[in-house]
């Protein structure tokens, strides 16, 4: 069994040779003619443009024909190769007359993985191998053949190397750049100097002309664009051997080359390199939490920026150019940083927190190429501003009550929103001893904030000053003080303007108790004015029914109209008797109480 198994694969292995070099080798001396007559037309100067180009075209074509006719034959002889083993050895036997006893052989071995007695297989196997006759694969695929199919090949290609090596890039492709135009040689050479492999767009080229031998009365410099096929023809006059020429290009891969009418110089390349540009710009501005601003997103047509100090910008950058890497060079007030952007899929993404930024502006790199005169982004850093508050109530100069209580109106406003607020008081006593400081008492109340819309806040309640234990001549400083939520930076706090109160003076106190006795003497006596007038009214009124002179009507009139007016004459003693009291109270609490006003008093309540 190893032998059939290594007469197939030395027989594959020919066969596979002999199929390439077969097709080469039959069909090389052809190909070989058509060649040399394609490369050797240009010469054949006696020849009319249309009969070159006839001879060209029917060359191509045959040559084409070549082609096909070689793989439609390959694609047919390779099926041999795909043959499995025990079908290929069937082809063999019936094409070179093989010994059937190879084919039962080859079944007999595929036996032993089966059910079948190993001990039987093997026997028939030694049976039938004792008449088997195995050709060698040489005898089928003759060395020589492989040999002179090798050789077939490799000369018309040895041959072409050295006769047409140069040919091949002149001729030719003189052929095909000039239409076809031919003419006897030429009395003048064309070379072109000064061009480099690569440029930037962007770029001047720059290069010249030289001719030698008749100069020609014009020459045309073509510029051939390698990607679009497009082409440039510009048309120079002579009066000189070197011919100088500048102009900005483009990006591309480009072919230069000169021409006059009867020749043309060799063909130069030369790359212009693109520099890379955005083709797409994102910007997404993510303002601190605190400020409950949503997040914005700019696109490509902005030039200037205004953004919250804190603020997260998140740059997302593509290119249709493929750039290398990316790099941001953005400006604080006083320096300046550079990095570059990471690159995910198409992308090219990074991260910064605007505090101090002034500018930015985008540099990309390709194939040692980047971005000049780039365009620079202008940012405005927009500060948490102070918070404001207005202390609407007390008024500056305000005497406290005798309750000790006063009241406390406050306004907050700020851009983001108010965290906490304070009130701060001081309470000063004068010293009774010269020389001595006054006595001082700090204190700091925390205020509740009552929340309100667009930004602003408020607070407003009654204060109790009882616990500083006032006396007369005292006096309180207050002020607030409120912080904003800023979490950048920190809280920043602003405070209100400083009120101060006062707890009225003993001269005070006593002038107030003087002008209300004062009050309430004069009102005790119109008091007593209005009851003798009552009085009057009611007996007048009693003589007149005692006599009859009333109607019903009218006395219940005049009735009414006299009970009215001793109702109001009875509050109006209510009034007085409260009043009084409240002025006793109030010289009490002060310690004022004489015995001159005690007397005044002890009168005024007798009288009422």
């Amino acid at each position: 069994m190893d032998r059939i198994n290594r007469f197939v694969r030395e027989f594959r292995d020919r066969k596979r040779s002999q199929l390439i070099l077969n097709i080469l080798g039959n069909n090389s001396p052809y190909i070989f003619v058509v060649i040399v007559l394609l490369l050797s037309i240009e010469s054949y100067y006696y020849m009319t443009p249309i009969v070159k180009k006839l001879l060209f075209s029917v060359s191509i074509v045959y040559l084409f024909f070549i082609v096909i006719k070689s793989i439609i034959k390959f694609k047919r002889e390779r099926k041999v190769l795909t043959l499995t083993d025990r079908d290929l050895l069937i082809y063999l036997q019936k094409k070179h007359k093989f010994n059937t006893d190879t084919i039962q052989i080859y079944d007999l071995y595929k036996l032993l993985d089966s059910n079948y007695d190993p001990e039987v297989v093997n026997h028939s196997i030694n049976i039938q191998a004792k008449n088997i006759e195995i050709p060698d694969a040489k005898d089928l695929v003759p060395t020589s053949y492989l040999r002179n199919s090798f050789f077939k090949t490799i000369l018309p290609i040895a041959l072409l190397s050295v006769l047409y090596f140069e040919t091949f890039s002149s001729s030719f492709h003189r052929f095909i750049d000039l239409n076809g135009r031919y003419y006897k040689p030429a009395d003048h050479t064309i070379t072109i100097r000064g061009i480099e492999k690569s440029y930037t767009e962007g770029d001047t080229l720059n290069f010249s002309v030289d001719l030698t031998g008749n100069i020609p009365k014009s020459i045309g410099i073509a510029i051939i664009d390698n990607i679009t096929g497009e082409r440039e023809d510009i048309n120079r006059s002579l009066t000189d051997s070197i011919v100088n020429y500048e102009r900005v290009v483009g990006s591309g891969k480009f072919t230069l080359f000169s021409y006059s009418e009867d020749t043309r110089s060799d063909s130069l390349l030369f790359t212009v390199k693109k520099i890379p540009s955005i083709s797409s710009l994102k910007l997404i501005t993510t303002p601190p939490k605190y400020t409950k601003i949503k997040t914005d997103t700019l696109g490509n047509f902005f030039e200037t920026i205004d953004i919250l100090y804190g603020t997260k910008i998140d740059f997302e950058i593509e290119s249709i150019d493929n750039p290398d890497s990316v790099k941001i060079h953005y400006t604080f007030k006083k320096s300046g940083k550079t990095i570059k952007l990471e690159r995910k899929d198409s992308k090219f993404i990074t991260t910064i927190v605007a505090d101090s930024l002034s500018s930015f502006y985008l540099t990309l790199y390709k194939d040692m190429v980047y971005t000049k005169n780039p365009i620079i982004y202008e940012s405005n850093i927009i500060d948490d501003e102070y918070p404001i508050v207005n202390l609407v109530s007390p008024s500056n100069g305000m005497e406290i009550e005798k309750d000790n209580l006063f009241p406390l109106v406050v306004s907050y406003f700020d851009d983001y929103g108010i965290v906490s607020s304070y009130l701060y008081i001081k309470k000063i006593r004068p010293s009774i001893i010269p020389g001595l400081d006054d006595e001082v008492v700090k204190d700091k109340v925390k205020l509740k904030i009552e929340k309100q819309l667009d930004g602003s806040a408020g607070f407003g309640d009654y204060i109790d000053l009882t616990k500083y234990n006032l006396y007369s001549e005292d006096k309180v400083e207050i002020f607030v003080r409120v912080y904003d939520n800023d979490r950048v930076k920190g809280p920043k706090f602003t405070d209100s303007e400083t009120i101060t109160l006062y707890v009225p003076t003993l001269q005070q106190l006593f002038s107030d108790v003087e002008d209300n006795y004062q009050k309430q003497s004069e009102n005790i006596r119109k008091s007593l004015k209005n009851s003798s007038d009552i009085k009057k009214s009611l007996k007048e009124l009693e003589n007149k029914l005692k006599i009859g002179e009333m109607e019903g009507f009218e006395n219940k009139y005049k009735l009414s109209k006299v009970l009215k007016s001793q109702k109001e004459m009875i509050e109006d003693i209510e009034k007085l008797e409260k009043s009084v009291k409240e002025n006793i109270e109030k010289l009490n609490d002060n310690s004022l109480l004489s015995q001159e006003t005690l007397k005044k008093y002890k009168k005024l309540q007798n009288l009422i």
